[in-house]
């Protein structure tokens, strides 16, 4: 079962990161930061977070494309993707 939230995380240019909202914190995440990373040849975004709990998070992006990170440890995680719309609208924690 997956367990939502919807969120509108948009690309950070100040490099900062940003408080989770109570609902993404409830599925285990307390922090993200969406950037472009700076030198990446092939990945236009980089999407970081800080997980509590949980294993499997889904992110789904703009452009309707959903990227996967499957966590064994808490703590700071990434995933870096390309997308034409990045900013992240969904984030699910669990297995369908």
């Amino acid at each position: 079962m997956l367990d939502t939230a919807r969120v509108y995380w948009e690309v950070a240019y100040d490099g900062g990161w940003r408080e989770a909202e109570p609902d993404v914190q409830a599925l285990g995440i307390s922090r993200y930061r969406l950037t472009e990373p700076v030198g990446q040849w092939f990945f236009q975004y980089k999407l970081e977070f800080t997980n509590t709990s949980g294993w499997l998070f889904k992110f789904l992006d703009a452009s309707g494309a959903y990227n996967d990170k499957l966590t064994v440890f808490n703590g700071d995680h990434s995933i870096e993707y390309n997308s034409p719309s990045p900013a992240i609208y969904v984030v699910q924690q669990g297995f369908s």
